[in-house]
C-alpha cells in the first residue's frame, strides 16, 4: 500500500489533541482553530493518521495559529487513491 504524507509544524501543546483527541487544556478559540486546521489538512484525502516525527520543540511559526511558538513536526499519512 502506498501512502502520501503532509508535514506540518504545530505548537507542542496541540500534539495531545491531534494524536489522542485530548483537547484538555485548550480553550474554545484554540479548539476551533485546531478543528479548522485539521479539516483543511485532511479535506479531500482518504482517512489517515498523524504521527509526531520531531518531538524536540523548536521556536517557529505554528501552522494552526500562524504565531510563533515552541513547535513540533507532525506528519499526516493517508493512503493513495490507487490503493482504493
Amino acid at each position: 500500500m502506498n501512502f502520501h504524507q503532509i508535514e506540518a509544524t504545530v505548537a507542542a501543546h496541540y500534539a495531545p489533541a491531534i494524536i489522542n483527541g485530548d483537547v484538555t487544556g485548550l480553550d474554545d478559540r484554540e479548539e476551533s482553530q485546531l478543528d479548522a486546521f485539521l479539516e483543511s489538512l485532511t479535506e479531500g484525502n482518504a482517512p489517515g493518521h498523524f504521527d509526531i516525527v520531531c518531538t524536540e520543540p523548536t521556536f517557529t511559526t505554528c501552522a494552526v495559529t500562524h504565531l510563533q511558538a515552541e513547535c513540533v513536526t507532525l506528519v499526516y499519512f493517508y493512503p493513495s487513491r490507487e490503493n482504493q
